[in-house]
């Protein structure tokens, strides 16, 4: 009964937004029952312990901080939503493989096009937002929307608004277009990304 009523009082939603954080406070690793953890508003640049100290997070939001690189969050099999914003991630491959991710906010950070590509290993994926980065700048114009809608099949939306796979595949008939997905993406990616379902 001790046993019961210790985890009954164990929180699940933390809030340490705004607290002027330089690292994951060992207060954080203690709550391994957490569902939500905004650690938002601070001035973190690892995250590293998260995976292993809340292996049950559902919600996770690490929004405008100092981040550049994410651990992988694979572990973390229950993570539905993950935001990201407004850091200095030049990668998503910490968010690949997360089963049941199904919302990733990483606007304002420095993510090229190519950074989409490891985040085809996340099935559920379905919104992603990525305003506010370098992949947005690509030319020709559009080449944003459409390789997002050709290599990420599993989303329904790119910044909040649907994608259209039949127009992606009609931009990318024309040899610019294509020229411009293989440059950007790499060959390899390129292939996928262009290959007829």
């Amino acid at each position: 009964a001790a046993a019961a009523s210790s985890s009954a009082v164990e929180p699940t939603l933390l809030d340490l937004s705004m607290r002027e954080l330089r690292a994951v406070p060992p207060s954080v690793t203690s709550h391994h029952s957490l569902l939500e953890l905004n650690l938002s508003f601070n001035s973190l640049t690892s995250i590293d312990a998260l995976p292993r100290a809340c292996p049950l997070l559902q919600r996770l939001s690490v929004a405008h901080n100092t981040l550049a690189a994410l651990p992988s969050l694979a572990s973390l099999t229950s993570l539905r939503r993950l935001d990201v914003s407004s850091n200095r991630l030049r990668s998503l491959d910490g968010a690949a493989g997360c089963p049941e991710l199904v919302e990733l906010l990483a606007a304002s950070n420095c993510l090229r096009l190519d950074a989409m590509a490891p985040l085809r290993q996340t099935a559920s994926l379905r919104h992603l937002v990525m305003r506010s980065n370098p992949a947005e700048k690509v030319l020709p114009a559009g080449i944003y929307r459409h390789t997002a809608a050709l290599l990420l099949r599993q989303l329904a939306t790119l910044d909040a608004s649907p994608l259209d796979v039949a127009a992606a595949r009609a931009f990318a008939k024309a040899d610019d277009a294509r020229r411009a997905i293989s440059d950007t993406l790499g060959h390899k990616i390129a292939l996928v990304a262009l290959k007829a379902d």
